[in-house]
């Protein structure tokens, strides 16, 4: 054995008596401070387990002395006997996979009673059994329902009717339904229903318009003759309920002699004139002629057929008989005769238009659809709706719209009304609508 060996062996043994001797002297004053706190309640006082376990030190010393290891050794308490408190600035190894931890509020996570706890965000927490729970609240004129959840808690919306559901609660229950619409449908028209119309009848319930429409005012057969007249222009008196863009004329059945039929003015002006087709049959006069205003149809006869103290007016849609007339001397006359003329047959101009509108309704959360029934013969049939936000009624977008046209984007407190336009030619068909409806929801 070499001297350098032998010197290291003997510092080996000196240390390992200096660590026994240490040992001795601390199993010594443990014993010692036990004796002097037996029967004390003396909590602050370190005892032989609150040394052994604050220190660790009879662990790390028989793990051996003078060596270092990288495995895991030593315990610091037990599940039986656990530390009071522990004060760290750091936790490192392998319970934080070798990373340094220096704070245990990450996000989402708060101490809150002495707990470390999650921090869920506005209306979401814990119940009794760990559950994650979702508080909803009332907000405007529906209930809140969960939107989004973000890293800044829950974002909620508001719903009503004007959503399409309804959302109630009860004893912690949400119940989702569907919110009932009301439709209100007019499958037989009356004036009533209209706000305003022009050149359009009601026929059997639907609305009529456009082309193939006329009305006959007839003052009844003659019941004599105006004989002798010698070219005396006589006939009656009209008034146009509605533009007009001609007239039917069929001359009395005792009238004899003529050759002319005229259409004129108040003023006696002659508008337009035919040759008269003869007693008992029938002319047109084609001319614009405007409501409300009077026009004389004026016959050259020999004899006139006569219905004498006629009872005017003699009315119809669009054309009525007000009054006799003549041509005296120059000027234009009335007289309470009808002479020459039998019937008077109105017919308005292609197309027609008529506003469709129904009772107020309040409330409303929502307008759902426009539905109309239509037949295209002859002609056609727009609808367009209209708004009144209360700034008075304007067109709701810039074209018709369809059957089942979507009106949600129309405020609920806005009112709606349909409008109708009639197209078609004077010879063909009568084009007709004959259903209109609108739903909402209130």
């Amino acid at each position: 054995m070499s001297d350098g060996t032998a010197e290291r062996l003997d510092r080996l043994e000196s240390l390992v008596a200096e660590q026994r001797a240490l040992i001795e002297r601390q199993r010594d004053r443990i014993g010692s401070l036990e004796a002097d706190t037996d029967g004390i309640d003396a909590p602050l006082l370190a005892n032989r387990r609150n040394a052994l376990k604050a220190g660790g030190l009879l662990a790390l010393l028989f793990g051996g002395v003078g060596t270092a290891s990288a495995d895991a050794q030593g315990r610091v308490g037990t599940s039986g006997d656990p530390l009071d408190a522990l004060y760290a600035e750091e936790l490192n190894g392998g319970v934080t996979d070798d990373s340094a931890m220096t704070n245990l509020l990450g996000n989402g996570l708060a101490l809150s009673g002495n707990a470390l706890t999650a921090d869920l965000g506005n209306g979401l927490g814990f119940d009794g059994s760990n559950r994650v729970t979702v508080e909803l609240s009332r907000q405007g004129s529906g209930t809140a329902l969960l939107s989004d959840v973000t890293t800044d808690g829950v974002e909620h919306r508001s719903v009503s009717g004007a959503d399409g559901i309804s959302v109630t609660e009860s004893d912690g229950t949400v119940s989702i339904g569907s919110t009932p619409t009301t439709t209100e449908t007019i499958s037989s028209f009356t004036s009533g229903d209209l706000a305003s119309s022009s050149n359009v009848i009601i026929s059997d319930g639907n609305l009529e318009g456009g082309s193939g429409q006329s009305s006959t005012a007839d003052r009844l057969p003659d019941g004599g003759t105006f004989s002798n007249q010698n070219g005396l222009r006589s006939g009656i008196e009209i008034e146009p309920q509605t533009d007009l863009t001609r007239i039917s004329v069929m001359i009395s059945t005792n009238t004899s002699g003529e050759s002319t039929v005229y259409l004129v003015d108040t003023d006696l002006d002659t508008i337009t004139q035919e040759p008269s087709p003869g007693a008992g049959n029938s002319v047109t006069l084609t001319a614009d002629l405007s409501a409300g205003t009077k026009y004389g149809i004026l016959v050259d006869a020999q004899d006139g057929g006569d219905r004498s103290d006629a009872s005017f007016p003699f009315t119809s849609q669009y054309v009525d008989i007000t009054n006799g007339a003549y041509d005296q001397a120059g000027t234009y006359a009335n007289i309470e005769d009808a002479i020459c003329v039998r019937k008077v047959t109105g017919f308005p101009p292609p197309g027609g238009e008529a506003t469709i509108e129904w009772p107020d309704v309040t409330p409303v959360s929502c307008w759902e659809t426009a539905t109309f029934q239509t037949v295209q013969t002859g002609g056609s049939v727009e609808v367009y709706v209209e708004t009144d936000d209360g700034s008075g009624w304007s067109t709701w977008g810039s074209h018709p719209v369809g059957p089942g046209t979507d009106l949600s984007s129309i405020p609920g407190d806005s009112r709606v009304r349909f409008r109708v336009e009639f197209t078609g030619s004077q010879e063909s068909g009568t084009p007709k609508l004959t259903l209109a409806s609108r739903q909402y929801r209130p």
